[in-house]
């Protein structure tokens, strides 16, 4: 990649530059233009320099338009830069340089600015004036919510440059911008975390020789213990190499040039782990298991906002969502917390709690995944040749079982935030000169984040305490809505703004509105943005609220503006109020009512800001200052920080997209299987924990793996049981990024006690919040805590076998994404009936590369309905599974089951049936139900048409799979929001099997039955096993149902790198939203769309829900970001009004749970539920059989009964 060049720009004197100003812009926008490899988004540009200081009422005051003003005409843009701010005249330059490189309609966007505004900073930091302008930017931008996204952390991100392939960071944004232009405006929050996350996981790769040196590093770090710069880092590789503490074949040249590279194009930093007890802090590991009436968008919401929670996971394996998380809160708080957690469960919120107190941490990095040798194998294998033991690093940290506050002071702060993170984030292998001018940009930063924070408050509330009108209408706000509590009706208040400015918008540009229903029209038809959340707020706001405030939009839009104005101004004190962490409504009432309460809080915040912030000069902050602090830090007994590194590796994030979870009682058993388990994996954690109540000893396990095939998930859990068996607390796999947001816990700290701020409402009035979130009446659910079952996982214990089937699967992969070859294999999908029919084409396709490689079976759907047969599929929750005769509820004609791979006290399965048509067998079902009540929740539906997806239109790049949620994101908002949206769907393979007009069954002994039931029995032959062979008589029964089209021929795909398999089941979906849902679904390349019809229950509903139509959706994905998809699935089904649905995934086949259930699977061989039902020779109709005596005693009908 190309390197900017701007010398021309620093060494050219203010003077020369003024003179020769497009001169110098145009070799600006050529060598911006060759450093970021893209277009001019203008072409006609002419700057102009006023020697005459231009009018301050038409000069922009905004900070990242400050000096200058622009107009356009036609297509030129001609750009006038004022006197005023001649001596920043090179910033300006650059400034608006990059900014023609940014779309348009973006140019003002503030993320985007804020970005372009630091790179500037970083290319002309040896510019005169640069000082003057980072004071200049610093007063005008630096605010609470500045800090809170991390945006003074993005020098260190920007600074990093491009190296061979691989783009820099700002190039990287720019690549992003043009990929995801829809979506930029409507990101608010995290997009430094997306694009960092973005960007590591695409661009992180370690040669084997940064590797060696990464584990010298490590070994290094961990006996000095501090940071170090470059240089001293050599000195000390030769120390420790000569008296052979470390044993490496590296030459210091060698080792010099790797660290080289490792500070300026990784993000690894000599970073520590900090030990929250000596800090007064609680680490609280914390697992909740929700009620399934609530709804997942309404979850998350409410998880987004928790105090204190970080790092949550996510499992979705049933109506219900898991949640697995850190509390990282102050001791003060820990009572409220616990209280807090027992009325969500007292009250129904959650089914299942469980919390432990974390007393330590540990985890491994195998830095063998990086290895050549290991880049196929998945899983390490330690008797490789290659395999290095001296790459297995682990770090392990004892808190200590009793907390201490350690009076840190803000500089102690500031140093507890740096060290802990990425070195683009923290504090790198930098010269300490580099880590003094971070620490005082920090805390400059941090006293003008303060003060601007004063400002604002005092701003927000003067205008209240000013304007008697307004302040009876906010008394009278709050007086109506005081039963919300303080977090729903700020939550609410920015609900409405947003919706207001969106509104106002749409108005604006659609002049031709002119009355609520016309709006009303629009919005149904275009939405009320291309946001997807926006749409969604729109939809929960209250109506009669929305009419009155849009309809006094068209009686006068001047009312219209004061009355959104009043409802800004609201907001704006909740938020003021917030910020002084101050939530209890009576208390606001109070300082609305009198200033002086108010005034003594200015007075308070001033006296802090002088106290404990401004105390600390910038000048006074030494290196000596630093390195004692540190060393306090690190010689205190226990520690409070401890040298670590290894979670700064992002490149493991590239290895590792699956993360299973254990929790486990601490016994030696549980240890010996740890330490059998640890090095297998890129990534292990390793907790010491206490139950909360019971003070008895567990340990959280994480396993980071990549992504496995369902066959080896399921090997590796039954492994996992048969290791620590009676030791298991539950096992479960989580949906996560891989990626830790920073955090601190510095806001709720108070300098001028030393001690942390509490406020008994701070979790009083998040009950409230939750109470009117997620429904204030919701129906108790209890589970059972019985043993886990064993039957469900078999006996297998054997690593080996394990890592065995990993390597015989990759080594007889051959993923290959050649187009030529796709397209072929494409081509015969499309031609697939009369393919198979013309069997001299079909031989001689057999032999062909496209078809030997992709092609992994051709099988068959029957089109049921035509033999009197329905497709069924059960899916169900037992609250104890010892409650369920597996034996009795398949009986016999069930076809599958599957279940996820979680290891608890109860699952949720799919089963596979076929039944009569429209008569499904469900006598065993309601007696589990309404007799024996041990059913959580179930959905029972049948298939009436298939719908298989099979195309390569997007998401496939030369090499790989290029699946992008972002992609996604925007496709979808056009498919809801746009109707002028172009769209090109591949056209789908429609299949009816149980919608059909018809009264006439084939009859048992028909040609055409006899001929299905050898083609099918409880799953489908692989017809191309026999096409082209010498078994006449099963290639004319596959003929003869092709030509009647009373079959459908699929191809079920292999060497494409397909590992996912998701199932989504939508229970109630009204007939226009499944054309749309079709469409939507199309976007992914591989899988079917079912439409269904059936019930539902969850318990708690008064009834189950019947429903004509519905849909099953099952995907198979490529290795992908799970975690964002699955929430963009949530969004969309939240604006399409489904109460309630399923997303499966990680389901595994049931054969071990069979045996157990059958002694052995030998009746498979001769198994057919075709055969299994009773004909009803009169009505000429299939007829289940009973399942219960007249005295409800069970009945097991047998199998094969024609046999």
């Amino acid at each position: 990649m190309t390197r900017l060049n701007i010398k021309f720009l620093i060494n050219t004197s203010i003077e020369s530059i003024l003179s020769n100003l497009n001169t110098i812009f145009e070799n600006l926008l050529q060598e911006i233009k060759s450093y970021l490899n893209l277009d001019l988004k203008d072409s006609k540009i002419k700057i102009v320099y006023h020697e005459k200081n231009i009018s301050s009422d038409n000069l922009n005051q905004d900070v990242f338009k400050v000096g200058l003003i622009k107009t356009q005409k036609n297509n030129s843009l001609s750009v006038f830069i004022s006197r005023t701010y001649r001596k920043f005249v090179r910033m300006i330059l650059l400034r608006e340089a990059y900014k023609f490189f940014i779309p348009r309609g973006l140019q003002d966007n503030r993320i985007i600015n804020i970005f372009i505004n630091q790179k500037v900073e970083i290319d002309l930091q040896k510019s005169e004036y640069i000082e003057d302008w980072k004071d200049f930017k610093r007063k005008s931008v630096i605010n609470y919510d500045f800090m809170e996204a991390e945006f003074d952390r993005l020098e260190n991100f920007l600074k990093q440059e491009s190296i061979g392939n691989k783009p820099s960071p700002f190039q990287f944004f720019f690549i992003w911008i043009r990929r995801n232009i829809q979506l930029i405006e409507d990101i608010k929050e995290n997009i430094y975390d997306l694009i960092f996350q973005e960007y590591n996981l695409r661009y992180n790769e370690y040669n084997d020789e940064i590797i060696e040196t990464i584990s010298v590093i490590t070994k290094i770090f961990y006996k000095i213990r501090s940071y170090r710069s470059l240089l001293d880092y050599q000195q000390y590789f030769k120390k420790f190499k000569d008296s052979g503490i470390i044993q490496t074949n590296l030459s210091l040249r060698k080792f010099t040039a790797n660290m080289q590279w490792i500070k300026n194009f990784s993000n690894i930093a000599p970073s520590f782990q900090v030990n929250w007890l000596r800090l007064d802090i609680i680490s609280i590991l914390c697992f909740m298991k929700f009620n399934p009436l609530i709804k997942t968008s309404k979850i998350l919401q409410v998880i987004n906002l928790l105090p204190f929670f970080m790092m949550p996971r996510y499992t979705k394996n049933s109506f219900g969502m898991e949640i697995i998380g850190q509390f990282l809160i102050p001791k003060c708080y820990v009572k409220d917390l616990i209280f807090f957690l027992g009325k969500l469960e007292s009250n129904g919120y959650l089914i299942e709690k469980e919390l432990y107190i974390i007393t330590g941490t540990g985890y491994t990095v195998n830095l063998n995944c990086f290895k050549n040798f290991a880049s196929k194998s998945i899983i390490l294998n330690p008797d490789k040749r290659d395999y290095n033991k001296e790459y297995e690093i682990e770090f392990s940290m004892d808190y200590g079982l009793e907390t201490f506050n350690s009076n840190p002071s803000l500089l102690d702060w500031l140093l507890i935030d740096r060290i802990r993170y990425f070195s683009i984030t923290g504090l790198g292998f930098e010269r300490k000169s580099e880590m003094l001018r971070a620490l005082k940009s920090d805390l400059l930063n941090e006293v003008i984040s303060q003060r601007n924070l004063i400002s604002d408050i005092k701003k927000n509330l003067n205008k209240i305490h000013n304007s008697p009108n307004l302040k009876s209408k906010f008394l009278d706000f709050i007086n109506t809505n005081k039963d919300f509590g303080f977090f729903y009706i700020k939550q609410i208040l920015n609900d409405y703004i947003t919706t207001f400015d969106s509104i106002n918008k749409v108005l604006l540009e659609n002049p031709s509105i002119n009355n609520y229903y016309h709006l009303q029209k629009f919005i149904k038809e275009h939405g009320i943005s291309n946001s997807i959340e926006e749409n969604n707020v729109l939809k929960a706001l209250k109506k009669n609220i929305l009419r009155e405030f849009i309809s006094l939009y068209f009686k006068s839009k001047k009312a219209f503006k004061e009355k959104v104005d009043e409802y800004r101004n609201f907001f704006n004190i909740f938020k003021s109020l917030y910020d002084l962490k101050i939530f209890n409504l009576n208390a606001v009432n109070s300082i609305i009512k009198d200033k002086s309460l108010i005034n003594r809080i200015y007075e308070s915040k001033e006296e802090k800001l002088k106290s404990s912030y401004e105390r600390y000069k910038a000048y006074n902050i030494t290196n000596n200052a630093i390195e004692q602090r540190l060393d306090d830090f690190l010689n205190t007994d226990p520690p409070i920080i401890q040298p670590s590194l290894l979670g700064t590796i992002a490149g493991i994030k590239r290895f590792t997209r699956y993360y299973v979870a254990l929790i486990l009682k601490d016994t030696p058993q549980t240890r010996e299987g740890i330490e059998k388990l640890k090095w297998l994996f890129p990534m292990v954690i390793v907790l010491p924990m206490l139950e909360y109540k019971t003070r008895e000893h567990y340990v959280y396990f994480e396993l980071q793996i990549p992504n496995l095939s369902l066959k080896e998930k399921q090997l590796l859990n039954s492994i996992l049981y048969n290791i620590f068996k009676d030791n298991i607390i539950n096992i479960k796999s989580y949906l996560f990024s891989g990626f830790y947001e920073a955090f601190s816990r510095k806001d709720f700290y108070d300098f001028e006690k030393a001690n942390f701020f509490y406020t008994k409402d701070l979790f009083e009035e998040f009950f409230h919040y939750i109470q009117y979130k997620l429904n204030n009446n919701i129906h108790p659910i209890s589970e059972s805590f019985s043993n886990i079952s064993k039957d469900l996982w078999g006996k297998k214990t054997e690593l080996s076998n394990f890592i065995t089937l990993i390597e015989k699967r990759v080594s007889k992969e051959h993923i290959d994404f050649n187009l030529n070859n796709i397209n072929k294999l494409l081509s015969y999908y499309k031609n697939l009936e009369s393919n198979l029919l013309d069997l001299e084409n079909f031989k001689n396709s057999k032999n062909k590369y496209f078809f030997r490689n992709y092609i992994k079976s051709i099988k068959i759907i029957p089109s049921f309905q035509h033999f009197g047969f329905g497709q069924y599929y059960l899916y169900f929750y037992p609250r104890d599974l010892k409650d369920i005769d597996f034996k009795h509820i398949l009986h016999n004609s069930f076809q599958k089951i599957k279940f996820p791979i979680n290891i608890d006290n109860s699952n949720s399965f799919l089963i596979k049936f076929i039944w009569p048509y429209q008569n499904p067998n469900k006598s065993v079902l309601n007696w589990l139900i309404k007799s024996k009540k041990v059913i959580r929740e179930y959905c029972l539906f049948f298939v009436k048409k298939v719908f298989q997806i099979f195309h390569f239109n997007y998401n496939l790049s030369a090499n790989e799979w290029d699946l992008d949620p972002n992609r996604f994101r925007i496709y979808f908002q056009n498919i809801l929001f746009n109707p002028d949206y172009e769209l090109i769907i591949p056209r789908m393979k429609e299949f009816k099997i149980g919608d059909i007009n018809i009264s006439n069954y084939f009859t048992p002994d028909s040609s055409e039955y006899i001929a299905l039931t050898q083609l099918f029995n409880w799953k489908s032959l692989d017809i191309k096993s026999y096409l082209g062979t010498r078994n006449y008589n099963i290639i004319n029964q596959i003929v003869e149902l092709l030509e009647k089209k009373l079959i459908f021929p699929f191809i079920s795909a292999k060497n494409l790198d397909l590992s996912e398999r998701l199932y989504i089941i939508l229970p109630k979906v009204i007939r226009e939203d499944i054309n749309i849902l079709i469409k939507i679904f199309n976007f992914f390349n591989i899988g079917f769309i079912y439409e269904i019809e059936g019930e539902y229950y969850i318990q708690g509903l008064n009834e189950e829900i019947k429903f004509e139509n519905g849909l099953m959706i099952k995907l198979y994905l490529p290795d992908c970001q799970l975690d964002e998809f699955e929430k963009l699935f949530d969004l969309i089904f939240e604006y399409l009004g489904f109460k309630h649905y399923l997303i499966l995934s990680n389901l595994v086949n049931g054969d071990d749970f069979l045996k157990s259930i059958y002694g052995n699977l030998d009746f498979l061989k001769l198994y057919n539920p075709l055969k299994n039902l009773i004909w009803n020779n009169k009505d000429k109709i299939w007829m289940n059989h009973k399942l219960f005596t007249n005295k409800f005693e069970k009945i097991y009908p047998p199998f094969n009964i024609k046999e």
